[in-house]
């Protein structure tokens, strides 16, 4: 008998069985084996090694359709993963057979409608095998991926759940024919109804395990996808600050010994030297940055009052860059001494990405057979889900083969310049190099950037545009949150 109850961590596990017997082929898809006694269902899944309140979060959801909130963080996706694994080894190994052959022994198989029974059934198989076959050879492996911290571009919990079909269609064509149409055959028609009895169970057991994967596997991988997500665009800005502290440091470290030695006046010289190498965007981060850990310092040792706190951010001017004419991008490549530096600017002549997503661009998101980048851009990872894709020009496709793999990035030296906060200023310097002017007065005569890697993106997409390619197309290449301001310029 059904007992609709929500069942807890101190109930006996045979009460949970006794009082609902469906619930025996979910021990076993856990792992649970019988002779458990007068335990409790906290005990036998720390004995057997399942998680108490994942087992709970199934159980009750299966008995009365209780569902815990779509941010239940507190879901074992391993344990969900294992049940699940586990349900499709029985259905497929076990019960489709069983199910099949107890067909073949209550149908006369020189009969045509026995035939067409087979036959559907068979189709039926068909479609549950494929169905499962596609979770384990790619949702399965992704989940896998995400529970060991690694996040893949290229598949998302939303691909699977947008084509996670019904497969129970011709369950139920087969039964309305056996129902309907099979004539009254005394032996043949006990065995036939015992048969169809266990179809509707499984018939039963199949959307139970749908509406599982629905309801509780995919919301617990979608907050596994978000947590991955927020952790890798906190862990790069952790280390983009402390590359720009570093910067900081390292130019202050000819000039101030100890912290409290950097005055007023050292940080309007760093901020003007700084000013001459990046964007007011990046100015203003680094000066925020500056101050806050200041006012911590302030706070925690009673340092002396903050060195950045008359300083302003600066005004951030609408199509401050300009973009780069094709003789100085030949220029620049070729003063470019490392083939690294030639690596980075070619990726940004060829995609328009910013300096971060060049120097941070992983194997992982290239796709050289296919000739595609698919990457989700840092500066909008915590709102996009889906990567951008972005075609390989051939003259980046050449540069790309004749890169070797020695790490997870497509340039390890270009990633740890970018990180340590180099790399910004050694574009500008490379670009001085070859006389093309970086930095311009602004009206109230301070120094601003009007050239350097950004200007690669400007370059991009005018060049795009002017080709006749499609303002919408550039801007989903880009990955501009609007088309107007693709077209802004």
């Amino acid at each position: 008998m059904k007992r609709m109850k929500l069942y807890e961590a101190d109930d006996k596990m045979i009460d949970l069985i006794s009082d609902n017997y469906s619930m025996l082929q979910g021990l076993n898809a856990f792992g649970i084996h019988l002779g458990f006694g007068d335990k409790t269902v906290s005990k036998i899944c720390d004995e057997q090694g399942v998680d108490c309140h994942t087992f709970l979060t199934v159980v009750n959801f299966l008995i009365n359709g209780y569902a815990p909130k779509n941010t239940d963080d507190t879901i074992s996706v391993k344990t969900l993963l294992d049940y699940l694994r586990a349900s499709h080894r029985f259905f497929l190994d076990f019960q489709l057979p069983s199910i099949r052959k107890k067909l073949e022994e209550s149908l006369s198989k020189s009969d045509s409608l026995s035939v067409l029974i087979l036959r559907l059934y068979d189709e039926y198989a068909h479609d549950i095998q494929l169905h499962m076959k596609y979770e384990e050879k790619t949702l399965f492996p992704y989940v896998e991926a995400l529970i060991r911290g690694e996040k893949k571009t290229d598949y998302n919990v939303e691909i699977f759940s947008k084509h996670h079909s019904d497969t129970t269609g011709k369950f139920h064509e087969l039964k309305n024919i056996i129902i309907k149409y099979f004539p009254h055959d005394g032996l043949a028609n006990n065995q036939l109804t015992a048969t169809l009895y266990d179809i509707y169970n499984n018939e039963e057991w199949l959307c139970n395990h749908s509406n599982v994967e629905e309801v509780l596997f995919v919301p617990a991988i979608r907050l596994m996808e978000q947590k991955l997500k927020n952790d890798d665009v906190e862990s790069g800005t952790a280390k983009s600050y402390e590359g720009m502290v570093g910067c900081m440091t390292t130019w202050m470290s000819t000039r101030a010994k100890y912290v409290n030695e950097i005055t007023p006046k050292l940080a309007e010289e760093y901020l003007a030297h700084l000013s001459e190498s990046v964007g007011a965007t990046t100015y203003n981060i680094r000066l925020v940055l500056f101050k806050r850990i200041w006012k911590a310092l302030h706070k925690d040792y009673m340092m002396c009052a903050d060195a950045w706190e008359n300083f302003k951010k600066k005004k951030v001017a609408k199509g401050s860059r300009r973009t780069v004419t094709n003789i100085e991008i030949g220029q620049v490549l070729n003063k470019a001494e490392t083939f690294d530096m030639k690596l980075l600017l070619t990726i940004g002549i060829y995609t328009g990405l910013r300096i971060s997503d060049c120097a941070l661009l992983k194997w992982a998101d290239v796709d050289i057979e296919n000739k595609v980048i698919k990457t989700i851009p840092i500066k909008t990872r915590k709102h996009m889900d889906a990567p951008i894709e972005i075609p390989i020009h051939a003259t980046l496709l050449k540069v790309l083969k004749e890169t070797e793999h020695e790490s997870e990035y497509v340039s390890k030296t270009n990633a740890e310049s970018y990180i340590a906060g180099h790399l910004s200023g050694q574009v500008v310097a490379l670009f001085k190099s070859c006389g093309i002017k970086t930095s311009a007065k602004d009206k109230d005569g301070k120094t601003k950037l009007i050239c350097g890697f950004h200007s690669l993106r400007h370059t991009f997409i005018s060049m795009a545009i002017n080709a006749g390619m499609s303002p919408l197309l550039v801007q989903k290449i880009v990955g501009h949150s609007a088309v107007s301001m693709t077209e802004h310029y």
